[in-house]
């Protein structure tokens, strides 16, 4: 989970898939979970679209070698669905398999809900940025914002698990933009720093979105972390101290 990496996120329902399979392997019928590759930069970054998720479920997201369907590898990200059940994330690829031409992604959320798919890591795949849909869930302004405005909005951070991952709700935000994630070290205000998701609003302006983000492995151990939430002309960011909160 080291390399930084060019900050183009999008989120789409265009399905590129490049797996050795067509699909991605759910856990039961009915509305099953499932999962493609939307954008892929070989050995540094994935981005997959997942659809029919559980609403409000946290998921594990490991990735090990091609035919272990991602059972007992590293973990690499978590992520909460919160009010839609289909989303887009962009993930480091796991040290382990960086160099390997295949390797396994699984998501699972520990209660039977899983998919697990196979993917290309030898060819790039990249969506153009005018298929790009919305997908993350938008939710109601919170209260009690205490983090100070850069420029279009407030970022509050709502929960860290040191080392772990940072929730953040971001609002005021423009409709139909964009936004990439990067948390970097205190006093960079983000920039150049590991690229770690991916917002993209919908038709309403003025809404605020929450998203969690995983802490990059390199900044393990950091008192303090900046968080960057930007798109073209428009940018927020917020200085997290890396402790348990709240």
């Amino acid at each position: 989970m080291s390399r930084k990496s060019l900050k183009t996120f999008g989120w789409s329902l265009l399905l590129i898939i490049t797996l050795i399979g067509a699909s991605a392997f759910p856990s039961d019928g009915g509305s099953l979970p499932a999962m493609s590759v939307l954008s892929l930069v070989p050995g540094s970054r994935i981005q997959l679209q997942i659809l029919n998720l559980p609403t409000y479920t946290e998921f594990t997201v490991t990735m090990g070698p091609a035919g272990d369907r991602g059972l007992g590898a590293p973990v690499v990200a978590h992520f909460n669905t919160y009010g839609n059940g289909n989303v887009n994330y962009w993930f480091e690829v796991q040290t382990e398999v960086r160099e390997d031409p295949f390797f396994d992604v699984r998501i699972d959320n520990g209660n039977g809900t899983y998919a697990y798919l196979t993917v290309d890591n030898t060819t790039p795949v990249s969506i153009p940025a005018d298929t790009r849909t919305p997908s993350p869930t938008q939710t109601p302004t919170p209260l009690g914002w205490t983090i100070t405005t850069r420029t279009f909005g407030l970022i509050k951070i709502i929960k860290v698990q040191r080392d772990g991952v940072v929730v953040a709700a971001i609002r005021n935000m423009p409709a139909n933009t964009v936004f990439t994630v990067t948390i970097g070290a205190a006093g960079t205000k983000g920039l150049g720093g590991y690229p770690v998701g991916s917002l993209t609003t919908g038709n309403a302006s003025g809404v605020a979105m929450v998203g969690t983000f995983e802490i990059p492995a390199l900044l393990r151990g950091s008192d303090f972390l900046d968080l960057r939430v930007q798109a073209p002309g428009r940018f927020y960011y917020a200085t997290i101290r890396n402790v348990n909160y709240p």
